[in-house]
């Protein structure tokens, strides 16, 4: 049992979070396990940009916007093969009340645009784990999120984290005991994403009807190829490591947000805008 509270000179707020986590082993290799998790937020957090960036706001609650909070319900089984292989399997839901859902697009951000509402989230998750010289790690996620408005007759709609399918391979392999090599790969369903405006095309666009469907553009499926050799020396007290990578090897173009356009038609369309393409990187620690 977990117990919090917010204090502010409009309004106090206290809560308990129960949590219960049960584990039963089957056996040596096989073991299942179920839990119940209550969690509470009080600071809102207000995104004015569709990536994170420092732009976002945190709204604390009061009387008309109260603490965020959600209920988790998860139910797994994983089987452990020999000393190196762990297969593990989850299903989980998700319930949020009192959530902030922000209905306009970015970068405009008044007190219209504060919403209360609720929320879910629901899905399966796997994963295949070896280690030794040469392991890595496989994930599959199946995967829904969707957001509702506090109305009679609000109907829900996806949400920023509505990836249906999402897949992670992990690969890595000791050269030696210096060198180390890693391979990293994604592969993801697009998502939903609201589009930027800048102030003079919000202003001429938003009496149109038509706007409404352009709030949440979905991406296409995005995936990238990451890179990376590691040199590594150990000595009794000052341990240095090298590491050497390429992230986003074949410069895989993926949408960060959508840019809406103002037509000389008056009409407008939304446009993709890519952030980042392959970039090399350096890094070197000493510890000691």
């Amino acid at each position: 049992m977990r117990a919090s509270g917010f204090y502010r000179q409009s309004s106090n707020f206290f809560n308990l979070e129960p949590r219960l986590i049960i584990r039963r082993a089957l056996g040596k290799k096989v073991a299942v396990s179920a839990s119940v998790t209550k969690m509470v937020q009080y600071l809102h957090q207000y995104s004015a940009f569709p990536i994170n960036l420092p732009e976002s706001a945190w709204i604390p609650p009061d009387r008309a916007l109260l603490p965020q909070s959600s209920w988790l319900k998860t139910i797994g089984l994983q089987i452990q093969g020999d000393q190196q292989w762990v297969w593990q399997a989850e299903a989980y839901h998700k319930s949020i009340a009192n959530e902030l859902i922000q209905h306009t697009p970015y970068n405009f951000m008044s007190g219209e645009d504060i919403l209360s509402g609720q929320g879910r989230s629901y899905g399966f998750e796997t994963f295949l784990k070896k280690g030794g010289k040469t392991g890595g790690q496989m994930n599959y996620t199946l995967a829904w999120a969707e957001r509702r408005i506090n109305h009679s007759d609000a109907s829900w709609f996806p949400f920023q984290f509505d990836q249906r399918h999402a897949f992670k391979i992990q690969f890595y392999h000791f050269l030696s005991k210096k060198w180390r090599f890693d391979l990293n790969w994604t592969l993801g369903s697009g998502i939903p994403i609201l589009p930027v405006y800048d102030v003079n095309t919000f202003n001429q666009v938003q009496g149109q009807e038509n706007l409404e469907k352009l709030v949440f553009e979905r991406s296409p499926n995005n995936h990238q190829l990451n890179l990376g050799v590691q040199y590594s020396i150990n000595r009794d007290r000052w341990n240095h490591t090298l590491k050497l990578g390429v992230t986003n090897v074949y410069n895989q173009r993926n949408v960060a947000y959508y840019k809406i356009i103002l037509l000389p038609d008056g009409n407008f369309r939304s446009e993709p805008v890519s952030l980042i393409g392959i970039l090399p990187s350096i890094y070197y620690r000493i510890q000691f």
